[in-house]
């Protein structure tokens, strides 16, 4: 991959009542998984519950994937929750696949 070339992802981040929102766009793969789970896992100690909007959401792969259950295990075992509040239609798909999982 060329440098400047790579997955690009646009984070918007705010508080809310009920934890902390991400809202997402671009791609969610295995090159920037692991900046991203650091920056979750900051939000979820300061915050306990994620909401995250991946209605900007193009490409997403099983390391993202891996990447959203394993925020909501994290969250669950602080007491709080990661719920999806909204996606595309090709990222539904995908999330049905992994059923009441996510």
């Amino acid at each position: 991959m060329e440098k400047g070339k790579g997955p690009r992802l646009v984070i918007r981040r705010r508080k809310t009542d009920r934890g902390t929102l991400f809202a997402f766009s671009g791609e969610i793969t295995i090159y920037i998984v692991k900046r991203l789970r650091d920056l979750l896992v900051k939000c979820i100690d300061k915050a306990g519950s994620l909401t995250v909007d991946l209605s900007g959401i193009h490409k997403i792969d099983t390391s993202g994937l891996q990447l959203l259950l394993a925020a909501k295990r994290v969250c669950e075992q602080r007491n709080g929750s990661l719920e999806i509040a909204a996606e595309s239609k090709e990222i539904r798909r995908i999330l049905d696949l992994f059923g009441s999982a996510l």
